[in-house]
């Protein structure tokens, strides 16, 4: 994903919104990736490497100006239930389990 064509976004707006939709899509692909080369280790060091997969993505998007910071967290050795919320000026990107979901910042 080329994070420098969005990133002086007016949101919400129609080219906000296809970054919304091509960001919430390579993180949910990274994220399925990961979880096939993991799925057979223990429940701990899979839940372990999740949270270091998703700072790790959040760094890397961050990399590009996005600014993006942990909102909130409830970690969980059944990783299934484990909730991570990054956060900036315009955009939410709530994390549960393996999977993301990019929302409009709504405050």
């Amino acid at each position: 994903m080329d994070f420098r064509k969005y990133r002086n976004l007016n949101l919400p707006s129609e080219t906000g919104y296809e970054f919304l939709l091509e960001l919430q899509q390579f993180l949910n692909k990274e994220l399925f990736d990961f979880f096939l080369e993991i799925k057979s280790e223990s429940r701990e060091r899979v839940s372990r490497d999740l949270i270091k997969k998703v700072e790790q993505l959040i760094d890397q998007i961050n990399e590009y100006g996005y600014n993006f910071y942990r909102a909130h967290y409830s970690g969980d050795v059944d990783y299934e239930n484990s909730e991570q919320t990054f956060c900036n000026k315009s955009l939410n990107i709530h994390f549960h389990g393996f999977t993301a979901q990019v929302s409009w910042d709504k405050w």
